[in-house]
């Protein structure tokens, strides 16, 4: 019997130990090094599309934060100054949401999501706690505070009946960065990834896209988590880590800026140490895992997803796609499984010593001849 005993305390351990192994293994498999194992130039795709949008008094757009272009539905979406801006598929201002604190009026958009669907519109207001929801013509549908408190950063549809809330204060009584929102019963009914999971939540800014699908996948990206979660079983589950190596901020450097949550401060500071802060975007486009950094080049790695040992640096994501090198297409302003939408800002196109209000550009085979006071105009690149 001691024998025997001994025997099977010997074969647990090595199943602990073979356990072990595996979960290290595992861990290790998703680490990826931000470090460029390629030198040659990847090209990942090309403008197809050139949209100019209408210039009007009503319609006057300043810097661009995210687009939804809908091209089945005939719409297109346009978040700027914290306004929403509505135009038909080729470009003509249909109408914009009412800015302000009265009735069908939305106070300072920060972000927004559509569900192509439905054509509804999920909108988050800065220092809100609203679920507040519009449809394609501009028309608020529901604009409700929320039972508890759980100030967002981003919402994104789920299906008819769940969205997913990003938390904009990770911490204390509600130590989680997504809350799963049941619309029919109004409330947060399951929370996921732990504050933990970033050295400083707080500091944490609303990317272009933090929710991003791909066919029936979902993935979730944090500009203070260095990696990329995906949504299945139920759960987010961590499936890639990004090694920043010494580029990494390193422990305790941002507790003096988290206590007022000074994010531009931190921002700065990181960068003159060498650091990089944030992460701008995170997702997958023509088998490559692309991460944006939101160093001062906004430099952007590109990862084999079927050998992840494969790791790509050409500069900006503009390098990859045959776009010039300009302040306009150092991030996409929409990002999707099949193409990427940037907004091009006239002025990126004129001579600073030029005396001329207009001028030709070509992005590809796409010729366009632009004005220095006209709206950004939209590229879509495949």
């Amino acid at each position: 019997m001691e024998h025997q005993s001994k025997n099977l305390s010997s074969y647990l351990s090595i199943l602990v130990f073979v356990f072990l192994c595996s979960c290290n293994s595992s861990e290790q498999n998703n680490v990826v090094s931000l470090e460029p194992t390629h030198k040659e130039k990847l090209n990942l795709g090309k403008p197809t599309r050139i949209i100019k949008l209408q210039t009007s008094p009503e319609s006057l757009l300043g810097s661009v934060m995210k687009t939804a272009v809908d091209s089945e539905n005939d719409r297109i979406f346009v978040l700027s100054d914290g306004t929403l801006f509505i135009f038909d598929a080729k470009g003509y201002f249909i109408t914009k949401v009412k800015k302000g604190k009265g009735p069908e009026e939305l106070y300072d958009i920060i972000t927004f999501s559509v569900d192509k669907k439905q054509q509804l519109i999920f909108v988050n207001q800065a220092l809100a706690n609203y679920i507040t929801i519009i449809d394609y013509d501009g028309t608020v549908l529901k604009n409700d505070k929320l039972k508890e408190s759980f100030y967002m950063l981003t919402v994104e549809p789920v299906d008819e009946k769940y969205l997913f809330l990003q938390n904009n204060s990770p911490l204390h009584s509600n130590p989680f960065f997504i809350g799963k929102y049941d619309l029919s019963k109004d409330s947060i009914t399951q929370k996921f990834i732990p504050a933990k999971e970033s050295d400083y939540p707080l500091l944490m800014w609303s990317m272009t896209n933090n929710f991003i699908k791909k066919g029936n996948r979902l993935f979730f990206a944090n500009s203070t988590v260095f990696g990329l979660y995906e949504f299945k079983d139920g759960q987010f589950e961590k499936i890639i880590s990004y090694d920043l190596g010494t580029r990494k901020v390193p422990p305790g450097f941002s507790e003096k800026f988290e206590k007022r949550r000074r994010m531009a401060a931190f921002e700065k500071a990181a960068l003159n140490n060498g650091y990089v802060p944030y992460m701008k975007a995170s997702f997958y486009f023509n088998d490559y895992n692309l991460v944006i950094l939101g160093d001062e080049y906004f430099s952007c790695y590109a990862i084999n997803e079927k050998n992840r040992s494969n790791v790509f640096f050409n500069g900006p994501i503009s390098a990859y796609l045959n776009l010039p090198k300009v302040k306009s297409f150092k991030n996409p302003c929409e990002i999707n499984e099949d193409y990427l939408v940037f907004a091009a800002n006239p002025t990126d196109f004129f001579d600073k010593n030029s005396t001329a209000d207009k001028t030709n550009i070509q992005l590809g085979n796409q010729k366009l001849e632009i004005g220095l006071e006209e709206n950004p105009f939209l590229v879509i690149v495949e």
